[in-house]
């Protein structure tokens, strides 16, 4: 949760109580819109933005997540053999696009990313998160489909 904890599924009213208290922290906004798309090149915006109460414990990457959801295995040997796995939210691809500064409020910029043509644009969205360098927490998500319109995280 976060990238702070790692919990195990059974232990529901502890990942529950973690939830609410991640939820509850001040984070930064990451805003993330998809603009022209020529050929598999997605044209993309950022913007972060650090509210007063929020801190920022050192410097924090800014990377994009291109996921696919809807996305099937036929299973054919082992345990689950024969049945049908759905999967969401597939990392695609992960990259990097800047690094914000402990002392930055804001932060701006335009990435292109790639997608491969096997990948079904109506399935895909990029996820846009800020990550500390050294902790690993994440301090702030945004989310937009390819129909450039921004999702809530």
């Amino acid at each position: 949760i976060d990238g702070q904890l790692a919990a195990v599924g059974s232990d529901t009213v502890g990942i529950q109580r973690a939830i609410r208290r991640a939820a509850d922290a001040p984070k930064a906004t990451v805003q993330i819109v998809v603009g022209r798309q020529r050929d598999r090149e997605l044209e993309v915006g950022l913007h972060v933005a650090a509210p007063p109460a929020f801190t920022l414990r050192e410097s924090a990457e800014v990377l994009i997540a291109v996921v696919e959801d809807n996305l099937q295995t036929e299973v054919r040997r082992g345990e689950n053999r024969g049945r049908t796995l759905k999967h969401d939210a597939v990392v695609r691809s992960l990259t990097s696009v800047g690094t914000l500064s402990r002392d930055n409020r804001t932060w701006s910029t335009s990435a292109a990313v790639k997608l491969a043509p096997e990948w079904k644009p109506a399935n895909i969205r990029l996820v846009a998160f800020l990550q500390e360098h050294e902790s690993r927490r994440i301090v702030g998500a945004g989310a937009a489909t390819l129909a450039g319109g921004m999702e809530r995280r």
